[in-house]
């Protein structure tokens, strides 16, 4: 595979809490999925961080709704608990064995063992001593096993218990075979199955189907904080967005590393890919339209990926810095600075859209992250799957 070059632009309330340990290592984590799964080791991927220019909340969120000090309006009703009383839960249930038994319709949708190798992933944690390259190696191999290992024993087991009992040695011998000097030394101290394992009784507790009155009460501070934060940085870059040669902070900020990295690809004969989560779409967006001017000249990229992107919501809006000037149900002409627009959405997340319709050279692919209302949107780029299938689609359209 071609060298690449790789820009990914975060969405909404990305912001460094404490001394940014934490949010440094989950986007290192990130360009290590996206860099290994994808480009096979061969991209170069630069992350601007805009959210110290995003929107603030003055008094620290006091305007989330809690359960202190709240004054009820009418009678109070207690909920009831959702699903089947008589359901088990916990490793001596078996959620997770009849997700990975489910088996995928066509070859747009991901496998239960997929749909398991994701879970499990999204509760791995990682010390300040694992390293970045031993993280993504591990996902790596977990990956490869959902496609391509031996699963003939899922038929034996029958609970979640059972099924870790010997999903860990499958992967464990699995993993051996792969082995190289790279990946034996990349892992170093990354204790392989005791993260496979505590990732997979962490994915116990995330598939239960009961509700409560405290997790309903957590649910809707989530989604209220979660919703305050997107309407706050929305709102700050539209304001402040300036006209087409004076940006604002925010986009200088993504702009100079889109040069950078272009610079670099024409310098060394590589391709050009802008990837865009949640909002960052629509920076790239008014990049590519709004500010192209002040792109280098002869500015192309190969690819721009989107994954729970409201480009296409504001298109409708018809709120960018460049109008639209097409009657619906025309399309909106693609710009000749980029090659295709992937643009994927879960309809499980509320601030997911499509664009195919409103957009040419848009092409929409819809993705089942596995998560809820509360979690899917946050979900695209933690999860293996994504980027395996983002390989394929490149692949397609002759990106990669």
């Amino acid at each position: 595979m071609q060298k690449m070059q790789v820009v990914f632009v975060h969405g909404v309330a990305n912001r460094k809490e404490g001394d940014g340990t934490a949010f440094e290592r989950d986007v290192a984590n990130r360009s290590q999925l996206l860099s290994k799964i994808t480009f096979d080791g061969k991209a170069k991927v630069r992350n601007p961080y805009w959210g110290d220019h995003g929107g603030r909340l003055r008094y620290n969120g006091a305007c989330v709704p809690t359960a202190e000090g709240a004054e009820t309006l009418g009678e109070e009703k207690t909920l009831e608990v959702l699903g089947d009383p008589a359901a088990k839960s916990g490793l001596k249930g078996n959620q997770l064995l009849t997700i990975a038994r489910k088996p995928a319709t066509d070859g747009s949708e991901l496998s239960g063992k997929e749909q398991l190798i994701d879970l499990i992933v999204s509760g791995m944690d990682q010390s300040e001593n694992d390293s970045e390259e031993s993280y993504g190696e591990a996902v790596k191999i977990l990956s490869e096993y959902a496609k391509e290992g031996d699963w003939t024993w899922l038929d034996s087991v029958n609970t979640d218990a059972e099924l870790i009992d010997e999903l860990l040695p499958q992967v464990n011998a699995f993993q051996q075979q792969r082995e190289t000097e790279t990946i034996k030394e990349s892992l170093g101290a990354f204790d392989f199955l005791s993260k496979i394992s505590d990732g997979f009784k962490k994915a116990v507790g995330s598939v239960i189907d009961r509700v409560s009155d405290k997790f309903m009460l957590k649910t809707k501070s989530a989604m209220t904080v979660g919703a305050a934060k997107f309407i706050g940085d929305a709102f700050v870059y539209l304001n402040s967005r300036g006209p087409a040669n004076a940006p604002n902070e925010i986009t200088k900020i993504a702009l100079t590393d889109i040069t950078a990295a272009w610079n670099e690809a024409q310098k060394n004969g590589e391709k050009l890919v802008l990837v865009g989560h949640s909002f960052g779409g629509t920076v790239i967006w008014d990049i590519l339209t709004h500010h192209r001017d002040l792109l280098p000249a002869g500015f192309f990229a190969d690819a721009v990926v989107t994954g729970g992107t409201q480009v296409g919501l504001f298109m409708e809006l018809d709120v960018y810095g460049q109008k639209l000037s097409v009657v619906p149900p025309a399309k909106t002409a693609k710009p000749n600075n980029f090659g295709v627009w992937l643009n994927s959405y879960d309809f499980a997340d509320p601030l997911g859209f499509r664009l195919e319709p409103m957009l040419e050279g848009a092409h929409d692919f819809q993705f089942n992250t596995g998560g809820s209302l509360i979690n899917a949107h946050n979900l695209y780029f933690g999860l293996p799957s994504y980027y395996t299938r983002l390989k394929v689609r490149l692949q397609e359209f002759k990106v990669i």
